[in-house]
């Protein structure tokens, strides 16, 4: 996290003052009791009660210290506070590196990006003021917001092994290494790695992640998640990527009576891109050895409902929604598709089970004569 020395200077002006505030040793302000040690060439310092220093526009607070003038170390314990233009630091020590300009801050250590309010929270953190970067671990915690503070959707919460961030006054990058999870209320992510950035407004999570919203649990071995003003705006998965529907709310005897061909609506291919409006869903689109399945009521509710399963393949699929229903299913490139309804009796002993849809699909479109339906532009029927 970037510290700015003084605004409007010439660059060798700034590079100036900067060299000056290097050179200079650590001040102290103010301690209730001061011992000065002198031992050959070495001189300490040992501060107890209200320890105040600072070098520079760099801070510190504690309740004890320790300061080492030949080693050019400082040594903070205690109700330690630490805090410069951009970036503070509460921990329980700190140790800081004339020589270096880098913390190191250990136990119950708290950062915060006084830009944006964006905060970690580790038992070790590594605060580097010449490279502008904080490294903390193990298992850190980081609560993620924009420095745009018009932003009105939740934080991001953030645990990994490792994280490294690197803030400036155009944004902040953050890594996260190891069994990472996002939590946000409109979404969930797991993965092994990810890197966000909000100069693109951009998390990207690899190694076989996969993200869950409240319409769509989506798997692939890339995905990226794209935001616009901190709001949820497109998923981009690439390979192996499949999306499930998890709105689909059907009856246990739905799958049954079509020979429990998939629990669940489903989209897949190559890469997919889930477009969202207002935080629902408005596209989706499947490219590459792409497939689907989808289940519709066709029917009024009752004890006995009509339910449909329509299965499409195509190179690309486009389905589009209003609301909460698929009103729209665009195939290209080789498309071919089976429809099939059923009466389903919801319940009770006497459950019709559907002749099967034979898998893999070669064999369900060779079984299934006759019962075509849904050009490529046609609406679709019935509801998620």
């Amino acid at each position: 996290m970037s510290v700015m020395i003084a605004a409007g200077l010439c660059g060798a002006a700034a590079g100036t003052l900067r060299a000056q505030v290097d050179d200079e040793p650590v001040v102290i302000d103010h301690a209730n009791v001061l011992r000065r040690v002198v031992e050959g060439d070495s001189l300490t310092y040992f501060l107890e009660g209200a320890v105040r220093a600072h070098r520079g526009p760099i801070q510190m607070r504690s309740d004890q210290a320790s300061i080492f003038r030949l080693s050019q170390v400082a040594d903070f314990q205690g109700n330690v506070h630490f805090w410069d233009a951009t970036t503070e630091i509460y921990a329980d020590r700190l140790l800081y590196y004339e020589v270096t300009d880098q913390a190191v801050a250990t136990g119950s250590v708290q950062v915060i990006d006084r830009r944006s309010g964006s905060q970690v929270a580790a038992d070790t953190v590594l605060y580097d003021r010449v490279r502008d970067v904080i490294t903390a671990h193990p298992r850190p915690h980081g609560i993620v917001l924009p420095q745009d503070s018009t932003a009105q959707e939740d934080p991001f919460h953030v645990w990994a092994d490792l994280m490294v961030f690197h803030s400036d006054s155009t944004g902040t990058e953050m890594d996260g290494l190891g069994h990472v999870l996002i939590e946000r209320t409109d979404i969930t992510a797991v993965g092994d790695s990810l890197h966000y950035d909000e100069r693109v407004s951009r998390v990207a999570l690899r190694k076989e992640p996969r993200v869950e919203t409240t319409e769509t649990y989506l798997t692939a071995e890339r995905i990226d998640v794209l935001l616009e003003d901190n709001r949820l705006d497109a998923l981009v998965a690439l390979g192996r990527a499949r999306a499930v529907d998890k709105t689909d709310s059907l009856p246990p005897a739905v799958p049954a009576a079509f020979n429990h061909v998939s629990e669940y609506s489903f989209l897949e291919g190559d890469s997919l891109l889930i477009e969202f409006e207002e935080g629902n869903i408005e596209w989706l689109v499947a490219q590459g050895r792409a497939r689907s399945l989808n289940y519709a009521l066709e029917s009024l509710p009752g004890p006995v409902e009509t339910w449909s399963v329509n299965y499409l393949l195509g190179e690309r699929l486009e389905l589009s929604f209003r609301g909460d229903t698929l009103s729209r299913v665009v195939a290209s490139g080789g498309h071919r598709g089976v429809y099939r309804s059923e009466e389903v009796r919801k319940a009770g002993p006497e459950q019709r089970p559907s002749e099967p849809i034979p898998l893999p699909e070669m064999a369900l479109l060779a079984g299934a004569p006759g019962r075509f339906r849904k050009t490529p532009d046609q609406p679709a029927r019935g509801a998620r």
